[in-house]
């Protein structure tokens, strides 16, 4: 009896812990997955009491406002805790899916959703994707608790969540014809009249929400496009591989059972097909080929696979019970296998994304502008923006336009309606992509001062193949001649200042004496001094630096930097090299990371380099490595090869 009651408590117990566990990360995580849509979305949410009419616009989607409002007055970290909430209740729905379609071990279902890579990271983000997946499962779970009317009313709010739910509706529509549920059917217009009613009377449009739709037109040449298996490609970001080669093995079971049951059994099981597993399916495909064509404003983010994995998810359960109703073994050794699997999904989760989420590199370079600014003195000042983050890491109310106001109102005139002494936080982001304003038409431009620049150490590319940067601009009261080209070199120079370079390791490879690879020193291409030193197929790593963190002994602030000259004779056609940067102690790995060596021009000497903060490391002892990985096996020479520390005065 007490065996029994553990059983059937199990997932609630699991769920708890999840719970837990979520939460926990969720409060460490600086950052989110969804970057400035989720602050985009926590803005709507936070703000919407005091502007109710925030409520009803269609970018934030107003069930999701409505949902999410409550929670966003505890901060950014309740909206978190709301979708953990919401992710946590989608998976009990699986599970209760899975049992009601007889399912063997449908606690698993538990584990295939909640530490489905990209669930388990949106879940701690405040992004739509998770109260999509909730109101979805359960569209799918009261289908098959014979609560048609009700399963339509839910599926029929999908679109005021994300817009593209609407292409749910004709599997469900389906489903309803096959079963005669014909007095289901109407109910699928019930959220487009609840909210057309509502929003009329704030619009005065009945038709609203189709005539402010934030997604008409093609985007591609903002947001691009790209290939047709984009989001198969990235497979480990958003399922991993276990996951993955179950809805591979669901998918090519779903013929097999279909054609190997009696003919009564058929008909039921293609409402399996059709409302369980066709979700997912034809989600995944749909988001597929509107990338590829570059058109709904899709930025190729795999953020928004997320919406489907509980189907996903029942689609995987069916192939690991095809799998285990193929293969003879013991009832002890699938049990064992399902508690194997489980551990494998949690594993695959947190390999695949790093959780607790940091800020991601652009966010920690806007974060710093922001403490800057706070600290400065134009804390008066009225503000414009394009970069959701702006307001948050300022810690601003974004709905006061008397302070602060996102865009400006003359992209091609940027000086027009701007009062003198107002600030422009232009980043190469959202300024020149959303907001279509360029550098260049700030720069010189006479009404606006350059006041300060933030660039990253190394620099990156943003959508668009712009160099990230960060540049501040004041608005003058009077057409000035301000030379915003002198004030950049100036700005540079001194934060340039700020900091000195010590040397840890230089190697010139000149040849003093033999050594097991004295071969390998080569006096016919040199950059520097009379020898280099020749890759090739026999020598796949150059030692750099392997010492402890105590004899370093970094301070706040400290950054570490590689660089190498390298000269190739011809374009590498195999994997490229590496420069390479470790931490580790004796038991495991902390952290790892690698940046590519670019060929360069044939016959020409290219200096290639990184420039990273210092790795966090938990003991003195811990081990500091920097190298070179010839992993191609690649045949070019190196010199002068250096590696230094970076340090604050």
């Amino acid at each position: 009896m007490m065996k029994r009651s553990f059983e059937k408590n199990l997932p609630y117990y699991l769920l708890l812990i999840f719970l837990i566990v979520l939460v926990i990360l969720a409060y460490l995580s600086e950052g989110t997955v969804g970057g400035a849509d989720d602050i985009s979305h926590y803005k709507y949410s936070r703000y919407a009491f005091k502007h109710p009419e925030l409520f009803l616009d269609t970018w934030g989607k107003p069930l999701f406002t409505m949902l999410m409002a409550p929670f966003a007055q505890f901060g950014h970290n309740g909206v978190k805790v709301f979708n953990i909430l919401l992710g946590l209740g989608a998976a009990l729905l699986t599970y209760l899916t899975a049992q009601r379609l007889n399912y063997k071990y449908p606690v698993l279902a538990l584990f295939l959703l909640v530490f489905a890579p990209l669930y388990t990271v949106v879940m701690i983000s405040g992004l739509t994707e998770i109260l999509f997946s909730f109101i979805l499962i359960l569209g799918i779970y009261l289908f098959f608790k014979n609560r048609s009317i009700w399963s339509c009313i839910v599926i029929s709010l999908l679109p005021f969540v994300r817009t593209e739910g609407f292409i749910i509706f004709p599997l469900f529509l389906l489903a309803y014809l096959l079963n005669r549920q014909w007095k289901a059917i109407p109910f699928i217009l019930t959220g487009f009249l609840f909210f057309s009613i509502i929003g009329s009377f704030h619009y005065g449009d009945f038709f609203w929400l189709i005539n402010n739709n934030p997604y008409t037109g093609e985007a591609s040449d903002i947001y691009g496009s790209g290939a047709l298996f984009h989001f198969v490609n990235k497979y480990i970001l958003i399922f991993g591989l276990p996951l993955l080669v179950l809805i591979l093995a669901g998918m090519l079971y779903i013929p097999v059972y279909f054609f190997s049951s009696r003919k009564e059994k058929r008909y039921p099981y293609l409402n399996e097909v059709l409302v369980g597993f066709l979700p997912f399916i034809v989600y995944f495909a749909a988001h597929s080929y509107v990338w590829w064509q570059g058109v709904g404003n899709s930025g190729g983010s795999i953020k928004v696979m997320a919406a489907a994995l509980p189907s996903a998810a029942l689609l995987a359960l069916f192939g690991w019970n095809g799998l285990m109703r193929w293969l003879p073994l013991l009832k002890s050794i699938k049990i064992v296998l399902a508690v194997m699997l489980s551990l494998l999904m949690i594993f695959t989760s947190f390999k695949a994304h790093k959780i607790p989420v940091e800020l991601n590199r652009t966010q920690r370079i806007l974060k710093g502008a922001a403490e800057w600014l706070k600290g400065s003195a134009y804390t008066d000042s009225k503000l414009y923006y394009w970069d959701p983050y702006w307001w948050f890491f300022l810690e601003m109310d974004p709905t006061d336009r008397e302070k602060i106001s996102q865009y400006i109102p003359d992209a091609l005139q940027p000086q027009n309606h701007i009062k003198p002494g107002s600030l422009i936080l232009w980043d190469a982001h959202f300024a020149t992509n959303e907001g279509q304003v360029t550098l260049k038409s700030l720069m010189e431009n006479p009404y606006f001062r350059l006041i300060n620049v933030f660039r990253p150490d190394v620099p990156f590319q943003v959508l668009g193949g712009y160099d990230y940067e960060i540049y501040i601009f004041e608005r003058t009261d009077a057409e000035q001649e301000t030379n915003n080209r002198v004030i950049l070199e100036q700005l540079l120079i001194k934060k340039a200042s700020a900091y000195h370079e010590r040397v840890l390791a230089y190697f010139d490879f000149e040849y003093t004496e033999p050594t097991p690879d004295s071969l390998n020193f080569s006096s016919e291409i040199v950059r520097s001094g009379s020898y280099s030193y020749l890759m090739n197929e026999a020598n796949e790593f150059i030692p750099g630096i392997e010492m402890p963190i105590k004899e370093i002994d970094p301070m706040e602030g400290t950054r570490i930097i590689a660089s190498v000259f390298c000269h190739f004779d011809t374009v590498y056609q195999t994997d490229p090299p590496l420069l390479v940067l470790s931490v580790q102690n004796k038991k495991k790995l902390l952290y790892y990371n690698t940046w590519e060596i670019p060929p360069g021009l044939p016959h020409e000497w290219k200096e290639s380099s990184f420039d990273e903060a210092l790795p966090d490391w938990k003991s003195p002892d811990d081990i500091l490595k920097v190298y070179i990985w010839n992993k191609g096996r690649q045949q070019f020479y190196i010199d002068d090869f250096t590696i230094s520390l970076k340090e604050p005065f």
